[in-house]
């Protein structure tokens, strides 16, 4: 009974501090009063209530069995003890609110937005271009991308579209590829800007422009913590000598705002080999870890100080020696309940063909294969069900739980789609 009774312990404290009534430890008929107060709470109380629980019964997790609410409108959340069968079974009313997905993309070069896998277009006049990330806050949807001139193919801009509308961010060869709103409403968007032949990591803060690196590099995401820390990712150009002259490649870097000024607070690869592949292309912050995924130079091998190496996806936690991975590229990364989710893909080149495979890795577990998909370039993590987005074959796809859905694209034969986020309605 030891079990039992720690578990009453724990429910009767989380009862008496959040619902403020008064529930004996002793009482062996705790789980009934326990059905009964919370009965009589609004549901936005239930729902905190519940989310205690989760926690509570993580301690347990050999003898507390608890089954979560699905679909929409009314249900409820069972719980019950595995090893104490005289101890009833309680079914607690939880409201559940219905599930809205958010994916952008292109349907044959448009930028679009599905909600719910209805496709809008974001441009007017159907201009080319591409949408790579989104945010939601609230009821406003924030889209970054790039927007290509009208018949001119080779001049893209870089675009957010905050609710449909449209707002130029650079200049022309700028491009926004990350977008993330703080707490008090400042949108960041990160990408580049271009000048002469050259790229600059840029981060714009409300269309603000602010460069992040010197000439040939990159900023490929934002993050902003809960106290307003600012974070962003991305590549610098990076050159040793060689045998015959210098080597130029690229360092993976993590970029912190201190103050006024934007700080490369990690270099992720080693600095003594220059190679191009190497990238961040993701940035997560969960309390005081930084999380990064994208594409370490792995197998490397050098000939009069050149060097050659393999693309392998990689993660890195606080500028620490990445955890590389059986594939060629992480597109993204999500934290979640202290699991680490990633996506990218693995690229297999055989005599006769080649086997290409996107894959969902989390933690240290053996990567799941994302039925379908060729590549899948974003994650996100709602209520324990990883959400993944990218393309396969015949288009757009989304997977949850590894299950694959293609998008709707209007009948059209080329898309992809680049970010999902999932919310609650």
């Amino acid at each position: 009974m030891d079990t039992l009774v720690r578990l009453v312990v724990r429910l009767g404290v989380t009862v008496d501090y959040m619902l403020a009534d008064s529930v004996s430890d002793n009482d062996l008929n705790i789980l009934e009063q326990f059905k009964q107060i919370t009965d009589r709470q609004p549901l936005e109380r239930k729902q905190l209530v519940i989310k205690v629980l989760r926690t509570i019964f993580s301690h347990f997790e050999n003898e507390v069995i608890y089954t979560s609410p699905t679909g929409s409108g009314a249900d409820t959340l069972t719980l019950s003890v595995r090893n104490f069968p005289d101890v009833p079974p309680v079914a607690l009313p939880v409201a559940v609110k219905p599930i809205v997905t958010y994916v952008v993309g292109h349907i044959n070069d448009i930028p679009t937005l599905w909600v719910n896998n209805e496709p809008f277009s974001l441009t007017i006049g159907n201009l080319r271009g591409a949408a790579n990330s989104l945010f939601v806050s609230g009821g406003d949807v924030y889209v970054a991308g790039y927007e290509y001139e009208e018949m001119k193919p080779d001049e893209p801009y870089a675009t957010l579209w905050a609710n449909n509308v449209a707002t130029r961010l650079g200049g022309v060869g700028s491009r926004a590829d990350s977008v993330f709103v703080s707490g008090n409403g400042d949108v960041y968007v990160a990408g580049y800007e271009h000048e002469g032949l050259s790229s600059y990591a840029t981060l714009w803060v409300n269309g603000e422009a602010t460069r992040l690196g010197s000439e040939g590099s990159i900023a490929n995401s934002v993050f902003i913590t809960g106290d307003g820390d600012v974070y962003a990712a991305g590549t610098i150009l990076h050159s040793i000598p060689t045998q015959i002259g210098f080597q130029t490649g690229s360092m993976p870097v993590v970029w912190k705002k201190n103050g006024d000024v934007y700080e490369v607070i990690y270099e992720l690869s080693d600095d003594s080999i220059a190679v191009l592949l190497r990238n961040a292309h993701s940035i997560f912050v969960s309390g005081d870890d930084v999380y990064v995924a994208g594409i370490e130079g792995g197998d490397c091998s050098e000939t009069y100080g050149m060097w050659r190496c393999a693309a392998v996806a990689a993660v890195w936690k606080n500028g620490g020696d990445p955890v590389l991975h059986d594939g060629n590229s992480a597109n993204s990364v999500f934290v979640s309940g202290g699991n680490v989710y990633v996506t990218g893909y693995e690229r297999i080149d055989t005599e006769l063909d080649t086997v290409v495979s996107a894959k969902l890795w989390v933690n240290d577990n053996a990567p799941i294969i994302l039925p379908g998909g060729l590549e899948v370039t974003s994650v996100f993590v709602l209520g324990g069900n990883a959400y993944a987005a990218g393309y396969g074959i015949d288009g757009a796809m989304v997977w949850k739980n590894g299950a694959p859905q293609y998008l709707d694209v209007a009948g059209e034969d080329y898309s992809s789609a680049n970010a999902i986020v999932v919310k609650l309605e």
